[in-house]
């Protein structure tokens, strides 16, 4: 059995489809093409290249794309590099889960995705707002999730999200 017969089984035994991803159109050569490789994934990271630079300064890697930065071989994790673990998964898990949706190629791909990622993460942080708000935990919400105003801000008991 040649190498391209082979890679096909795997595709067929693994319910990988026909092999290529649905949403960058590229063949995949394993499961971590959508988490590393994927063009579509890289356009989500990279549209929150800025907020992600500012929570630490280090450019994203294909291992920080894998596993987050706990990684990375950097010590002790900071509270930014927390909340950019927080929020790379974010953008991993929203990907991943829309893997098997063709969006009509990958330029729409990426504009979808870039918009549910945007909108799950202000979801997520409003529900960990929620969550603080009730157990009367502002100023640790602030603290974790809002570092700096990176995010957003409170204003009057209220929470106004910059992302």
């Amino acid at each position: 059995m040649d190498h391209v017969t082979s890679k096909f089984l795997m595709w067929v035994l693994f319910n990988y489809g026909n092999g290529i991803c649905k949403l960058c159109g590229e063949i995949e050569e394993g499961s971590h093409n959508i988490i590393i490789e994927c063009e579509v994934m890289k356009a989500c990271i990279n549209d929150f290249q800025t907020t992600l630079l500012t929570l630490h300064g280090e450019q994203i890697t294909k291992d920080e794309m894998a596993f987050g930065l706990v990684g990375n071989p950097i010590g002790e994790m900071s509270r930014k590099a927390n909340l950019r673990n927080y929020i790379t998964f974010i953008i991993r898990h929203v990907v991943f889960k829309n893997r098997y949706i063709d969006f009509g190629g990958i330029e729409r791909a990426k504009l979808l995705l870039k918009n549910k990622v945007r909108d799950r993460v202000k979801k997520e942080l409003l529900n960990k707002w929620i969550e603080h708000r009730e157990r009367n935990a502002k100023e640790e919400y602030a603290n974790k999730y809002l570092i700096e105003n990176i995010l957003g801000r409170l204003e009057n008991d209220n929470l106004i999200l910059s992302i």
